[in-house]
């Protein structure tokens, strides 16, 4: 969603804009044969991405009226977020890249299996999920907490070892973990920095501290 208006994207690089809550939707692209796309989002008003398959990455500057190349990442893009114009989060399956626009790198982890989900906070902060390969002796896959508040410069990382963590997301200046604690009960824990995490008001707290 942007304001208002709902945005879609999918197959044959269809993209789509609903402006009366979904009732109905004028197609802004689409391209028979054409690649998946996985995400969209808006960098300003009338600024609108989207990335799909096979590297591909396309822009609007016009409210999706017309759509050009945006140049290629480099990977895959599952999801895309944006602080403004010149400052976006893309992450895929394995790796990831923040930055200005045309200024990825595509950074990834030693013994990474997954990027599971990430957060923009702001310009320069944000967080991701990451599912790695657990070492000798441990579970076969570990869930990090990579976070950066130097806009992507340094990434420090905590382990999840109590919590078994599904999403994460960015809202009302404040990073939100949705997960299950002791393999079963539902745990919504909040945090400022990404560092410090604490249970919401009103959710029972079962177990979920980070460490």
């Amino acid at each position: 969603a942007y304001g208002k208006d709902l945005w879609v994207c999918g197959w044959d690089e269809m993209i789509a804009e609903s402006r009366d809550g979904g009732r109905t939707w004028r197609i802004r692209h689409f391209r028979p044969n054409g690649e998946l796309l996985f995400a969209l989002g808006f960098a300003a008003p009338h600024h609108v991405y989207a990335f799909g398959a096979e590297d591909i990455s396309l822009a609007s500057k016009n409210g999706g009226r017309s759509w050009g190349d945006w140049g290629s990442p480099g990977f895959t893009v599952t999801q895309a977020f944006f602080a403004g114009p010149k400052r976006d989060l893309l992450v895929g399956p394995k790796r990831f890249a923040f930055g200005y626009p045309g200024s990825w790198s595509g950074q990834t982890a030693r013994g990474l299996v997954t990027i599971a989900s990430a957060a923009l906070l702001s310009r320069r902060r944000a967080v991701l999920l990451m599912e790695m390969a657990g070492g000798r002796g441990g579970p076969a896959i570990q869930s990090w907490l990579w976070r950066t508040a130097d806009g992507g410069d340094s990434w420090p990382a905590i382990r999840l070892t109590t919590l078994d963590p599904e999403y994460v997301a960015a809202a009302d200046g404040r990073y939100l973990l949705v997960g299950a604690a002791n393999g079963a009960d539902p745990a919504l824990i909040t945090s400022a920095d990404g560092g410090q995490w604490h249970p919401i008001a009103g959710v029972e707290r079962t177990g979920h501290d980070c460490n």
